[in-house]
């Protein structure tokens, strides 16, 4: 108990700072054990870049309705709303280096503006108020307080204008192309600009003195780097591990990716919901509790660099509707009472089932085991005079065991007042769920067995205990 004040105390503080935290190591008992705690939606988006502000907080930019309803949306800031007023379309945004305020491009009849939002108060400020770019471009925030952004010219060239506080805005480099990404350069008030053409070009700018130079074109980005030796191919739509010159199918159908930090594993994002696929694939599992929307199919996915949320956008074909789901572990434990003369012991495995063989005797040999439900270890066996009671834990590494035992992943009625929850909840955020306890009856359909058993046991309680992930027991 004291060891979870603890860990819960550091992230409350981290919370209430705004700052992400280092993501809490993730063990191959935890991968096994992997639950949506919590899943809330956020807005209905058909979104295009997710970026991280801090716990529970992000950006999202894309379409309320596309193509006419561009969007930017901030949540979990506490602004008194949480879209971002007239975005141009495509809707173009950044947010500062020290993630307070957001930098996007504001569309009016007579072209587009550039505005800072500062995300504790919502009040906007316009970088260079007599600037009209009728064709705007990416953006980027320095470390320091310089903004640089791109501006297309009809003469297919981009003008990359640098914004300074209290100045009007300058042409520091005009370059080739019409299309051009923006990143930080490895120093403040370095830009790093790659234009398409038929030979993409790279520059490194210097924000001060307009300095440009042509380098060799960095690596591509990939704001959600997948775990050395993982790739997605996303024409197969595979989540496949090189193995010297094989592909190994870790995952198929799989939409969209995210490695998942602190942890060898990946979450994927396929029709049915989110997996988390183990490196070396030891571990495949559904995540209970993040059920795809009605009608919708995956879009974008991003883990939190905390590593305890992930974002899913589900798509469809004008708009979509955007989701953040808390990661936790799920630990279930079941009682049972074997009949007398039971062979069962501490550390045997535990077959839960709907159905057994018998012989001609009537005796148990085996479950049918079409009709499997769970995979328990027993912990402890009691002798009573009513016959073995036996305390077992879940071992399977099948999702969704709390479901397949009792009917339903929730908690039952009247939980809250038997059980235990604990949530917290920061200014502008819904309370975020910590831990979760509860007891919920087991299907009366359902029995258990041992190997070398010869009659079956009955199914006493199932307790369910989760937890926020990097919050130990």
């Amino acid at each position: 108990m004291r060891q979870i004040c603890r860990t819960i105390a550091l992230a409350f503080m981290a919370l209430t700072a705004g700052v992400l935290a280092a993501a809490p190591e993730v063990s191959q008992e935890d991968l096994a054990r992997l639950i949506v705690m919590q899943d809330r939606q956020l807005g209905p988006i058909l979104t295009q870049q997710i970026h991280w502000i801090g716990p529970g907080q992000l950006m999202a930019t894309g379409w309320e309705h596309w193509p006419d309803d561009a969007a930017i949306m901030v949540y979990g800031v506490g602004l008194p709303s949480p879209w971002l007023p007239q975005p141009h379309a495509p809707p173009l945004a950044a947010l500062t280096a020290d993630r307070h305020s957001v930098i996007y491009w504001r569309g009016g009849e007579d072209g587009a503006q550039l505005c800072r939002v500062r995300l504790s108060d919502g009040q906007m400020l316009l970088l260079d108020p007599d600037l009209r770019c009728q064709v705007p471009g990416p953006i980027v925030a320095t470390a320091g307080e310089v903004v640089a952004a791109a501006c297309i010219q009809r003469d297919a060239t981009v003008a990359i204008r640098r914004f300074t506080p209290g100045q009007a805005s300058e042409v520091v480099a005009t370059l080739p192309g019409v299309g051009c990404d923006l990143i930080p350069g490895d120093e403040p008030n370095r830009l790093i600009v790659t234009c398409e053409g038929e030979r993409p070009r790279s520059y490194r700018i210097d924000l001060v003195d307009g300095l440009c130079a042509e380098i060799e074109p960095p690596p591509p980005r990939t704001p959600d780097t997948l775990p050395a030796g993982i790739e997605l191919d996303a024409a197969g739509r595979r989540l496949v591990r090189l193995v010297g010159e094989e592909r190994v199918i870790l995952a198929e159908d799989v939409h969209a990716a995210c490695a998942l930090p602190g942890a060898p594993a990946v979450i994927c994002m396929r029709p049915d919901g989110l997996w988390v696929v183990e490196s070396a694939g030891a571990i495949t599992r559904r995540l209970w509790g993040a059920d795809p929307p009605a009608g919708l199919q995956p879009g974008r996915l991003s883990c939190s660099p905390d590593g305890v949320e992930v974002a899913h956008a589900w798509q469809g074909t004008e708009t979509g509707e955007l989701r953040l789901g808390q990661l936790g572990t799920e630990q279930v434990v079941v009682r049972l009472r074997f009949p007398e003369g039971s062979v069962v012991e501490p550390g045997d495995e535990i077959w839960v089932a709907e159905r057994f063989q018998v012989d001609d005797n009537g005796l148990v040999t085996e479950p049918v085991w079409g009709t499997l439900k769970a995979l328990l270890r027993a912990d402890e066996v009691l002798t009573a005079d009513t016959g073995k009671v036996v305390t077992a834990h879940s071992i399977g590494l099948e999702g969704g065991v709390v479901e397949r035992l009792t009917g339903s992943n929730a908690p039952p009625p009247g939980s809250e007042e038997s059980g235990a929850r604990l949530t917290i909840g920061v200014s502008g955020q819904e309370p975020a769920r910590w831990v979760e306890q509860f007891s919920a009856e087991p299907l009366a359909t359902l029995a258990g067995w041992t190997d070398g058993d010869t009659a079956a046991a009955r199914l006493l309680t199932v307790d369910v205990t989760r937890r926020r992930l990097g919050v130990d027991g």
